[in-house]
């Protein structure tokens, strides 16, 4: 019989608590002293067996058996009663790790003079082994017990209770020789909660193996087996998931064939894994004993009294970046010396460096049957031979970084093949190709180290561990029995990740994640980001990265684009080598010595290259010229075309890319995405249809567009001629720009020659429009008389001379007057009101100092006020550059009187409409007179005349900004996912940009109005997000790479006031491009592109 008594940590000194079965009262131990422990004072476990202990002094002799949950709880325990001094007692551990001679121990004779002997074990001695002289126990009442965690797919060794059978187990071992008495360390009301028997096995471990044998026998569903205690459905479904994950089982095949191989093997299906790579891999003979060593327990021991000792034994055959390398060095070891040394001499050679010599013998047992299983040749153990003998003069440590390494397997040198074997001691390992087999087996349990700071840990600690990501989400650490726990790798795998106190991964290497991927199959997720043109590849490539259950494997890598999204890869080939590239080396017809004399004419299409490389010879370059010669007839039509809108200022001629690239899509087929794909398609094409890529005007010009261009070109010379001299003629389309319009370009010398009366007459070509405006300039009075002034400007011009003559504002007011009889005069007109690209621009050249590297002349000065260049340049130049900074020095500080400013700002904020008033309320500026105060500054700094309705006008279009602003802000907050994440970001970006404190003077007021179409642009790119992210995800590299040119050039987002012209033309031209690619249903202000940017950052470098 077992007496059992209850004497909980926080146990009650009330008498008339009485023992279940004993009937004695509830014990309060005294303290030094005569105290007594409070009734409510709780005591750690120690103490609590050190109080038992006493309890028991009372008792007949006997030794005492106390359960504790692992080796730590032991190490504790052992410190408290050695230092209680118990006089003739022997206190000894007992648990798995301990050496064999300690465990031994349990079982020999006390020595002399020992009454009782305490053995502090583990639930190993709960069924595993009994141990004699036991007739007292003392129970904690917990184990660790071996969970399998379904949610991080982990065998955790929680610390638990223990179940009601497993309690009376511990108790009935005091009870074998004589009646014993059993003290357990809790209550009796705990004990009674507890479950009647512990939970089965097949509940709380990894089923893999199980399932993988029931497939091959044919067993049938596992949720059909009559179990006695029917598996979890979640471990089921882990279990599949892992042999899914090891390549053995198919949701539509079923069990695979390497699936049945596993089942061959006698092993963890993991580790049945790692062998079979192994062979694949040509290593086996190297990994089969790694394999081996981990499926049993590892032999190498570590004394209580000799753990500094154990640990230099031990170190000598370590790897510093793998525990796995670390189990071979030794095993080679022991081949060794086992092979030169007698069967006693080896066992005193294992205990001299701390090995189990039984599990030494487990090992090599695992080996030879596993080999017997695969069919591999028979190599037994301590042969000593002279193969043997001479493999032993051989180092067996020979891996690769170690002076001697021999070759790699499978070198097939010389020496190899003329032994025709190489011993195992003789070969080097090729560590790399071992760790890729074990890795096979090891998918789900690979990490990769976060450096990012842990909660709650100091970063700057020493001692603080570095975490690692591993499958799923978890997060795990190095055991610290590892050679990886002081110096963590970027990238682990462990043979188990086992959770006690924390994750922790045990039997770790450190390894190249992206190895992986050679196993991983359909497991891993590739995700594609930034797709490019790489003209030196000639195709399109993008950066892939790959993950594993979110573990980053490969983090990026280059890609072919076209193997992930042809339709995407073909369009950035047709962007890229057919649409944005020239024909190296070809002249342009525009590139005469009067044209570079003026200004560089920027070739159409002249971006070469848009990816990775930026030399004039990219891959379509290179394909031979017959191939090419379409490309070339379609830039020098492309030019023309150029020529003829810059000239015209036609907006029927459609130049942007888009139509280039749309015209080429109509052609070129899917698959056809780089310059190999290209040339394959093309030599066979070519052959039956040579004009199919060869661009006609028709293609772009309305009907009858061909006959008017050579009709119009005496209306657009190329250059002006004025007595005997003539000057060449620049057109450019670009409203907003300092030189829109007609620039004539004149040499410095004979600038005092020209007469500014004969520009004001323009080219022919610009007459009638220059007319029309005139008339619009005439006061209300007259102006009634010549409406409407377009079709008044095409009955008058006739009656206008062809060539300039006299004063234009003096002839056309004698034919109005002669015609329709109204009193007008040339003074009637104001030519300062006309558009800046009706006014004749004037570039001043010096043309005795060399052009720039684009053939540009050098600029002396332009402006279109004829007469204040003349007068400038009769100046010193001292005096010129004193009065040109006194210029500057008095626009910069023009501003409006504070009291005139104060009237007008009550003006304008008390005529606003009721919804700009409301507008204006939401305002990024300080408040609304501020934006107001901002609005005047703008006029005047574009020359405009500080009126009230001038005002009025531009706070009104400001208001009208603000609201279509809020409008965006709010669509890009509702369409926020974290697919869109990053063309939500870019969007939001370029609302900032807009829209600022100080938008208005930065922007102009000439470019105001705009904003408001870029801002409708903004909004159609966002509605339309959803159903073209992969679109939208190729126009936003190209607008990305669009702004880094501008930001190179020294520009600024949002745009700066201070910013020079030229430059901040470009940056309207980003938003243009912006709405030629996201809002394509919304016009341009003028045709753009990449190659037209890249060309006006040239042109704003000079």
């Amino acid at each position: 019989p077992v007496e059992i008594r209850y004497r909980p940590l926080h146990g009650s000194r009330d008498p008339s608590t009485r023992s279940a079965r004993s009937g004695a009262q509830a014990w309060a131990p005294e303290r030094a002293g005569g105290e007594s422990k409070g009734a409510d004072e709780e005591r750690d476990v120690p103490t609590a067996i050190l109080d038992a202990l006493r309890e028991l002094e009372s008792e007949p002799p006997g030794d005492v058996l106390v359960f504790l949950s692992g080796e730590a709880e032991i190490r504790d325990a052992m410190e408290t009663l050695t230092g209680a001094r118990l006089r003739h007692t022997e206190i000894l551990p007992l648990y798995g790790r301990l050496s064999a001679a300690e465990q031994h121990r349990v079982f020999e004779s006390p020595p002399p003079g020992t009454r009782r002997r305490v053995i502090l074990a583990t639930n190993v001695a709960e069924t595993s082994l009994t141990v004699p002289g036991i007739r007292y126990v003392i129970d904690e009442g917990t184990a660790r017990i071996s969970r399998w965690s379904a949610r991080s797919k982990v065998q955790r060794l929680p610390v638990e209770p223990i179940s009601q059978a497993s309690a009376a187990q511990r108790a009935g071992r005091s009870g074998r020789l004589a009646p014993g008495i059993a003290i357990r360390l809790y209550a009796e009301d705990d004990f009674a909660k507890r479950p009647e028997f512990t939970e089965p096995e097949i509940l709380r471990t990894d089923l893999a193996a199980v399932l993988l044998q029931m497939a091959v026998l044919g067993l049938g569903d596992i949720a059909e087996f009559p179990f006695l205690e029917p598996p979890d459905r979640r471990g089921v479904r882990d279990g599949v998931q892992l042999l899914q994950e090891l390549g053995a089982f198919t949701a539509a095949e079923g069990v695979t064939r390497l699936g049945r191989e596993l089942a061959r093997l006698p092993l963890d299906p993991r580790l049945g894994r790692m062998l079979l790579a192994a062979r694949e891999l040509g290593v086996l003979e190297d990994v089969l004993p790694i394999v081996a060593g981990i499926s049993i327990q590892d032999p190498r021991e570590r004394p209580e009294h000799a753990r500094e000792a154990a640990d230099a034994a031990h170190k000598r055959h370590a790897d510093p970046a793998s525990d796995f390398i670390g189990l071979l060095r030794l095993w080679r070891h022991l081949e060794e010396r086992q092979a030169a040394l007698s069967g006693s001499a080896f066992r005193r050679l294992l205990k001299s460096e701390f090995l189990s010599y039984l599990r030494v013998r487990e090992w090599q047992d695992v080996v030879r049957q596993l080999r017997s299983v695969l069919d591999l040749p028979r190599r037994p153990l301590g042969a000593n031979g002279p193969a043997a003998r001479r493999s032993a003069a051989v180092s067996a440590h020979s891996l690769p970084g170690e002076r001697g390494a021999a070759a790699p397997v499978g070198a097939n040198g010389p020496a190899e093949r003329a032994e025709g074997a190489v011993s195992a001691h003789e070969r080097a390992v090729d560590t790399d190709k071992v760790h890729r087999a074990i890795l096979a087996g090891l998918l789900s349990r690979i990490g990769v180290r976060d450096d990012r700071p842990q909660k709650g840990v100091d970063p700057k600690d020493r001692r603080r561990q570095a975490e690692f990501l591993g499958a799923r989400g978890a997060r795990f650490v190095v055991h610290p029995a590892s050679v990886l726990s002081r110096k963590p790798p970027e990238a682990v795998m462990a043979a188990e990740l086992v959770e006690t106190s924390r994750l922790f991964a045990r039997t770790a290497a450190s390894i190249d994640p992206a190895w992986a991927e050679q196993w991983a199959g359909d497991l891993v997720v590739r995700s594609v980001s930034e797709p490019r043109w790489d003209a030196r590849r000639g195709e399109a490539i993008a950066d892939e990265k790959v993950t594993l259950y979110g573990v980053p494997i490969v983090p990026r890598r280059r890609i072919q684009f076209g193997r992930v999204d042809a339709e995407h890869a073909r369009e950035l080939f047709i962007r890229n080598a057919l649409v944005g590239q020239d024909e190296p080396g070809m002249a342009h017809p525009l590139d005469s010595p009067s044209a570079r004399a003026g200004s560089h004419v920027p070739r159409a299409g002249s971006l070469s290259e848009r990816g990775e490389s930026k030399g004039p010879l990219g891959a379509f370059d290179r394909l031979p010229r017959a191939l090419r010669a379409f490309h070339r007839e379609n830039a020098l039509l492309r030019a023309r075309l150029a020529d003829l809108e810059e000239r015209q200022r036609r907006r029927d001629v459609t130049l942007d890319d888009e139509a280039f690239v749309a015209w080429y899509r109509e052609r070129v087929p899917l698959g056809v995405d780089s310059v190999r794909a290209f040339e394959r398609w093309w030599r066979v094409e070519m052959a039956s249809r040579p004009e199919l890529l060869t661009m006609r005007e028709e293609d772009f010009l309305p009907a009858g567009g061909a006959a008017a261009e050579d009709a119009d070109r005496a209306g657009f010379p190329e250059r002006w001629t004025t007595g005997e001299r003539s000057f060449p003629l620049v057109y450019k389309h670009a409203p907003g720009a300092p030189d829109d319009g007609v620039t004539v370009v004149v040499p410095r010398d004979a600038l005092a020659e020209l007469e500014p009366a004969e520009f004001d007459w323009l080219v022919p070509g610009m007459r009638e429009e220059l007319v029309a405006a005139l008339i619009k300039t005439l006061p209300k009075v007259l102006r009634r008389e010549v409406v409407p002034a377009v079709a008044w400007a095409q009955r008058l011009l006739p009656e206008l001379p062809a060539s300039p003559e006299g004063v234009l504002v003096e002839r056309l007011a004698a034919v109005i007057k002669r015609v329709t009889f109204a009193p007008a005069t040339g003074a009637d007109f104001e030519p300062s009101r006309l558009p800046d690209h009706l006014r004749m621009h004037f570039r001043v050249i010096d043309p005795a100092r060399r052009p720039g590297p684009t053939g540009r002349a050098h600029v002396l000065a332009e402006g279109r006020d004829l007469r204040a260049l003349q007068e400038r340049f009769r100046v010193a130049p001292a005096q010129r550059a004193a009065a040109a900074r006194a210029v500057v020095r008095e626009e910069r500080v023009a501003t409006a009187p504070p009291e005139l400013l104060a009237s007008l700002t009550t003006y304008v904020l008390g005529h606003l409409m009721q919804p700009e008033r409301l507008a204006l309320a939401v305002t990024p500026y300080r408040n609304a007179p501020a934006l107001v105060e901002d609005a005047a500054r703008a006029l005047l700094l574009a020359g405009r005349e500080l009126t009230p309705d001038a005002l009025l006008d531009v706070v009104s279009l400001a208001a009208r900004i603000l609201t279509r602003a809020r409008e965006a802000e709010k669509a890009i907050k509702a369409a926020t996912t974290l697919s869109l994440v990053g063309p939500l970001g870019d969007a939001k970006a370029q609302l900032e940009a807009l829209v600022h404190p100080g938008f208005i003077a930065a922007t102009g007021v000439v470019q105001l109005p705009r904003v408001l179409v870029y801002l409708d642009g903004l909004l159609l790119r966002v509605s339309r997000l959803a159903e073209h992210s992969g679109r939208d995800r190729v126009w936003q590299t190209e607008t990305e790479r669009a702004t880094a040119l501008y930001r190179a050039a020294g520009g600024t987002l949002p745009l700066a006031v201070e910013t020079p012209p030229a430059l901040a033309r470009v940056r309207w031209l980003l938003e243009e491009l912006r709405l030629s690619l996201f809002a394509q249903t919304l016009p341009t202000a003028e045709p753009v592109s990449l190659q037209r940017i890249q060309r006006a950052l040239a042109e704003a470098a000079e």
